[in-house]
């Protein structure tokens, strides 16, 4: 049998039914480095995923900061946070119609 490389190796230990002996007597490597190497495979992955899972957390944070600091935008700076989407339309709305009239004024 020819020599396999490690990821040959476990790409056939993944793919099959023989047993990690099997593939490393089979690939004529050593099981402990399998095993091994098994193990880094496992931990990268599950490292790779907490590692996503903080980026969208922090990605999160920042749009809902985003949107927070919107509100405030239009709200007014640390007014108290009661408020309704209807006046916060309404606030929005104000704003806008301001910016229309002076818009049209200019013409």
């Amino acid at each position: 049998m020819s020599l396999l490389s490690i990821s040959d190796a476990l790409g056939l230990y993944s793919c099959s039914n023989y047993s990690l002996q099997e593939v490393a007597i089979q690939s004529k490597v050593q099981k402990e480095i399998l095993a091994h190497y098994l193990r880094f495979l496992k931990f990268r992955k599950r490292f790779s995923d907490s590692l996503k899972s903080r980026t969208n957390k922090k990605r999160n944070r920042r749009r809902t900061f985003k949107v927070t600091q919107a509100i405030n935008d239009i709200v007014g700076p640390r007014r108290h946070f009661q408020f309704t989407i209807s006046s916060v339309l309404d606030e929005f709305n104000a704003v806008h119609d301001k910016r229309l009239k002076t818009s049209l004024s200019t013409c």
